[in-house]
């Protein structure tokens, strides 16, 4: 699985206050949360790492004051794993020191990093002491081993009961979705939890552009068939049949340009025709209002033929409408 693709959905979600509010005040061991000013905390912009190190982190960072009022700033570094990394005391000794040196080339106040990794993986994550990468070292010499410590939060290890208590809101969705991210079938049996308070989200400009990101991850992280993927789609598509509908639509397209590009090479031009065909038939059915430029756009068809299918359908010969090859449009041809 692409690690950018677990990537792009942590900063999606963690770019919402709700989420990365409820994160430090939900699921931090409770010395510490009680430490943190959660309103106070708020993302910072920007990157310092270098090209080497972007390999390993993600670089989302949250800078954060505390309740004693004492003037030190905390830089909470968010990290998310899903694989357990040969040696995670290396890779955060690395970038504990990149940001310091940024802090100096800047004149800034230096602040105090603290290491939150979030783990998905399937592997169980053993935490274990920084010198365990010397398995000889005497003890006497173990101080000197440079390291800082970090928070894990292995997603994986959460019961769903667990996360379904928590506070309603993305990050019960996001949480979930991440527990069963290397399982389809997990996935699809907890469909319906995984997008919980969906019809809530809705409601909002905001909520339909998370369910999009949710719904979307979901999709490409289970690989299912067209046939499957339509299935688990109607079995959320109300109420939440905008944000349902734009999302599948868009990828069925996705999927038969992709098919196109593949089946030209081995001369399945007639096959590819005939789920054009029944993509725009469905299209029509769906959506009798949208212009057959639309149809066409979507389903990878001519303008002509989108019109031709829709005066069949019209005449209520559904059944006879055969496609033709010069129906479908080239990959790289406007209509």
């Amino acid at each position: 699985m692409s690690k950018s693709l677990h990537d792009a959905f942590i900063k999606k979600v963690f770019s919402y206050r709700s989420v990365y509010l409820d994160f430090f005040d939900q699921l931090m061991p409770p010395r510490l949360r009680n430490l943190l000013d959660i309103e106070s905390i708020h993302p910072l912009e920007g990157s310092f790492l270098t090209k080497d190190l972007k390999q390993f982190f993600s670089d989302k960072i949250f800078r954060a004051k505390l309740t004693t009022g004492e003037g030190i700033v905390l830089s909470c570094l968010l990290e998310h794993k899903s694989y357990v990394p040969e040696n995670i005391y290396d890779q955060l000794q690395r970038y504990i020191l990149e940001k310091r040196a940024a802090e100096i080339k800047n004149k800034e106040t230096r602040t105090l990093v603290i290491p939150i990794v979030i783990y998905h993986g399937k592997k169980r994550w053993v935490k274990k002491p920084p010198h365990a990468a010397f398995p000889a070292l005497p003890a006497i010499l173990r101080k000197f081993v440079l390291s800082s410590d970090y928070l894990l939060v292995d997603v994986g290890r959460f019961s769903k009961k667990k996360i379904m208590e928590l506070r309603q809101g993305y990050l019960v969705n996001s949480l979930l979705l991440l527990k069963y991210s290397h399982y389809p079938g997990l996935m699809e049996g907890n469909l319906r939890d995984i997008f919980v308070y969906g019809e809530f989200y809705e409601t909002t400009e905001e909520g339909r552009e998370f369910i999009y990101s949710l719904l979307t991850y979901f999709l490409e992280l289970g690989k299912f068939e067209p046939e499957k993927q339509e299935a688990i789609v109607e079995k959320i598509r109300n109420p939440l049949n905008r944000t349902v509908m734009t999302i599948f639509e868009i990828k069925e397209k996705k999927a038969r340009k992709e098919g196109l590009k593949e089946g030209l090479k081995e001369g399945l031009q007639k096959g590819f025709a005939l789920s054009a065909t029944k993509f725009a038939i469905r299209l029509i059915e769906k959506h009798p209002e949208w212009p057959d430029a639309t149809i066409a756009d979507f389903a990878g068809l001519y303008e002509k033929a989108v019109k031709e299918i829709r005066q069949q359908l019209a005449a209520g010969k559904k059944g006879d409408i055969a496609p033709s090859d010069n129906w479908l449009l080239p990959q790289g041809t406007d209509k």
